[in-house]
């Protein structure tokens, strides 16, 4: 038999091991037992740290091969620690906002893990406003546990994970751990720590949901202090989404600190920056008692009017099948959903009787006469409600009739609402106003998805109609939640 000759597999022998020295083509390794940046190259022998690979893949590194546009960074399992450099390693974002990156990784390059919990790339203690990898044009990054700050007490500004140009569109998380941690703060500091920041230009087109730029992976933010506080953030036109993925933002563990902690949010100047979350899951912890900070699980700042809260059809947060908001809180802002577990209807059958132009409406249809809308209210003087059983968003509204009167109609959405001496049955009572819709004379159909109102287990969700004529006929309202 003829064996082949070539490359045998080892060059060396340690003092029980033989090192391997297998060509790879365009994959640099990167090895925390066997690797050497000064010996390693594209191909062969590994490296001992990312930037050694870095520097390889991008034909810089003291031993290379020419550079190629389909690399591979191969990492073995260790902790590799990385730090921020300047130069063509800082990112200024649309904010105006400068950090410094750990891993500019390159484009069409792949970054792997072997598994997340053994193949660990750590940035403990930043000393200037941080990233840890800005994603590269058409890059991949795959089965690693990726950490910035982890014992961090600084207060400096942090963010795991950059894209901007059009990766969002182009290039993939994967079967990742992301954590962002600046726990260590003292409460009387500030600092904003984002897990992933949105911050391109790149749309969608046909295949929006088989790209997602997120998928199987989980956003971890522990952090402290006043602030901004962000899983994902999106603070440009690109739109971005997730797939099979767990986006969490840990309270402050100081009642003091007065940060905003959300998981999700949407704010483009422009009004156009959007996500498309599927079948993931969102959670903050809410303040309670005498903390000071706030918390949401989304929060579309931007943009601020839903013209149309189908999915897909307006910028923003959209939320997709199979999403979970753990805590059932949107920041008092509306966004748009493909799913509504909760659908509260209302229907007015009949023209509306002289003398009733007000009043509580029951759920379900019932006819207009002369004791309905109902001007009564219960012997604890409440009027018809409707019992929340779980935490849910009341997230708009739609009003609409087939014979609009001659004057303005508004309808109310109202939580807890409760009686006041000297109020005359039927009239609004005071407070808990939490959402209006006025349909205007000669129209037939009115809505409002611009805010959400958040309502708890044993809220009381009651619907108040106010008209100044009796021509209204056969009116219906649809309160939609979340």
């Amino acid at each position: 038999m003829v064996l082949g000759t070539g490359q045998i597999g080892y060059m060396y022998t340690t003092i029980s091991n033989a090192l391997p020295t297998m060509q790879m083509g365009w994959v640099a390794r990167v090895d925390s037992v066997y690797g050497n940046d000064t010996t390693a190259y594209l191909g062969g022998l590994p490296f001992s740290t990312i930037q050694g690979a870095v520097n390889a893949v991008i034909g810089s590194g003291s031993v290379s091969l020419p550079t190629n546009s389909n690399s591979t960074i191969w990492v073995l399992p260790g902790t590799y620690l990385v730090s921020p450099t300047g130069g063509t390693n800082t990112i200024t974002d649309t904010c105006g906002n400068v950090t410094y990156a750990c891993i500019n990784l390159p484009s069409t390059t792949a970054l792997r893990g072997l598994n997340t919990q053994t193949c660990k790339i750590v940035c403990s203690n930043p000393t200037s406003n941080t990233t840890l990898l800005r994603m590269g044009e058409n890059c991949r990054v795959e089965d690693l546990t990726l950490t910035l700050g982890s014992n961090y007490t600084g207060s400096n500004n942090l963010v795991g994970i950059y894209y901007n140009g059009t990766t969002t569109v182009t290039s993939k998380l994967r079967t990742t751990v992301l954590n962002v941690c600046n726990a260590g703060m003292t409460y009387t500091a500030s600092n904003n720590v984002f897990g992933i920041q949105f911050d391109g230009t790149g749309t969608l087109g046909a295949n929006t949901f088989s790209f997602n730029c997120v998928k199987g992976s989980t956003i971890n933010v522990y952090a402290n202090g006043a602030g901004i506080k962000r899983g994902i953030l999106v603070t440009n036109t690109n739109i971005a989404t997730t797939r099979d993925t767990n986006v969490y933002v840990a309270q402050p563990s100081v009642n003091a600190f007065t940060g905003t902690y959300v998981g999700v949010e949407t704010a483009d100047p422009a009004q156009t920056g959007s996500i498309q979350l599927r079948t993931t899951t969102v959670g903050t912890i809410g303040p309670t008692g005498v903390q000071q900070y706030t918390a949401s699980d989304i929060l579309q700042t931007s943009p601020t009017a839903i013209v149309n809260p189908t999915y897909l059809a307006s910028a923003g947060i959209q939320i997709g099948p199979g999403t979970d908001l753990v805590t059932k809180t949107a920041g008092g802002k509306g966004f748009s959903t493909y799913v509504y577990p909760t659908t509260l209807f209302y229907g007015c059958f009949g023209q509306m009787a002289a003398g009733q132009k007000y009043g509580w409406l029951w759920p379900g249809t019932m006819i207009f006469s002369a004791s309905y809308p109902d001007q009564t209210t219960n012997a604890s003087g409440l009027p018809a409600f409707y019992r929340v059983q779980q935490p849910l968003i009341c997230m708009g509204m739609l009003v609409t009739c087939a014979v609009s009167g001659t004057s303005n109609m508004t309808v109310t959405v109202c939580k807890n609402p409760t009686a006041t001496t000297g109020v005359p049955k039927g009239q609004l009572l005071t407070g808990g106003t939490a959402m209006t819709v006025t349909i205007p004379a000669g129209s037939l159909v009115a809505s409002f998805y611009n805010a959400s109102v958040n309502f708890n287990t044993g809220d009381y969700l009651s619907v108040y109609m106010v008209a100044t004529d009796n021509t209204w006929t056969d009116v219906s309202v649809q309160v939609d939640c979340f």
